[in-house]
This record gives structure tokens, sequence and C-alpha cells, in this order.
């Protein structure tokens, strides 16, 4: 009988028993929660010992919850708590809240990117792990900036090289 785990399985190869062990194989999907649930994938469908599984199972649907959001007053508190946090945390909250960019969005953001004259950003990059992609539909997008993010950014430009954060 096969066991899962460190556990040695006696298996008929033909007329020959063979001792092995059966790798711990999972695939993973996200909880309720949104964290990581193993799948143990069984060890019959690796090595190949059923043709097919000998049920069908089929996953519940996770009812996600609503996604919360700061009223006004709050987040006007959170802007400035984040202006006393230091400049980056300053204009991340700001990209973030006003801009609506994503954190890899902000992460890859460029000066060539902010364009003052139109008071517009444009939205060309995201990075992820590292890595310099295309922003999450596939396509530049155009962002208007606010007064304030405006300023913002005019006052903290100095600060960095290329990227913005």
């Amino acid at each position: 009988m096969a066991r899962r785990g460190d556990v040695k399985v006696c298996r008929l190869c033909g007329e020959q028993a063979v001792l092995t062990r059966i790798p711990e194989i999972t695939t993973s999907m996200s909880g309720a929660d949104g964290g990581a649930i193993a799948n143990p994938i069984p060890p019959q469908d690796v090595w190949g010992v059923i043709d097919k599984m000998p049920c069908v199972i089929k996953l519940l649907p996770v009812v996600r919850a609503a996604a919360s959001f700061h009223d006004f007053d709050g987040y006007e508190r959170l802007v400035e708590e984040a202006r006393k946090g230091g400049w980056r945390t300053h204009l991340i909250v700001l990209l973030g809240g006003e801009a609506g960019l994503r954190c890899g969005e902000m992460v890859a953001l460029h000066w060539s990117d902010v364009d003052f004259a139109n008071g517009q950003l444009c939205v060309r990059h995201s990075d992820w792990r590292g890595q310099l992609t295309a922003p999450k539909n596939g396509r530049v997008r155009y962002v208007p900036m606010t007064e304030r993010l405006a300023s913002a950014l005019r006052e903290y430009r100095h600060l960095r090289g290329l990227r913005v954060l």
C-alpha cells in the first residue's frame, strides 16, 4: 500500500518487488485567506500506477472579502503620517492613493515617465522581483497627476537617480 512521505513502499514491477520512497510532490493553490495551501499529488499519478484518479475532487468557490477603502479623512491622515515617515513613504502613499499605481509600477517608475508639462505619469513598466516587465494589462497607460502629487514629485526630484523611488 502506497503512503506519502519517507515511508518505504513495496511496488510490484512485473514479478519483482522493488522498495522505493514516494517523493513529496505538491502543487499550491490559494486558500480563503489568500495564503497558499499545499495540495499533495497522489503518488500513483506521478508513477503511472493507475490510469486515472478513481474520483474527481472539485474545489468549492471561495468568497473573497470586499476590499476596504480609506474614507477621505482617513486618507488625509495617512498622507500626513507618511510625510513624517520620509520622502519615500510620502511618495508611495501619493502614487498609490492619488495616481492608483500598483507596487511594481511605483518601483519601476522613471523620472522620464513623469510629464510635469502635461500633468501626467506614463506607466510603461512594472518591477517584478527585480525584473522590468510590462504593466498588469500589458499596455502603456497615462495617469493624470493631482497637484499634490506633482508638487511632491518636484520637491523630491533631486534626491534620486533615474527612478522615482
